[in-house]
């Protein structure tokens, strides 16, 4: 993310509301959410839970605190998989 792209993200809730013959046409910019929440490396997995549920997400972005850059979309399946990892244990 340098200098003016911004992140954002299109779910495919959002996409079923469009009529298909508009994608064509549409720019991922014009349907994505704005003021996307964001999640930090160094914030605990619950705390990112609790921002995905209060904002409907199944994935949410991983940026760097300090750059901003994008790391990696963390997915609910992401989290599952990690606890049943850990339930094997």
């Amino acid at each position: 993310m340098d200098g003016d792209d911004e992140a954002g993200i299109v779910s495919l809730g959002m996409l079923r509301y469009m009529p298909e013959a508009t994608w064509s046409t549409t720019r991922l910019r014009d349907v994505s959410r704005s003021r996307t929440p964001l999640a930090y490396p160094d914030e605990h997995v619950e705390d990112v839970l609790q921002r995905m549920s209060e904002n409907q997400l199944s994935a949410i972005p991983v940026v760097d605190r300090e750059s901003g850059k994008f790391l990696r979309s963390l997915t609910r399946d992401d989290i599952v998989e990690l606890v049943v990892d850990r339930g094997r244990r």
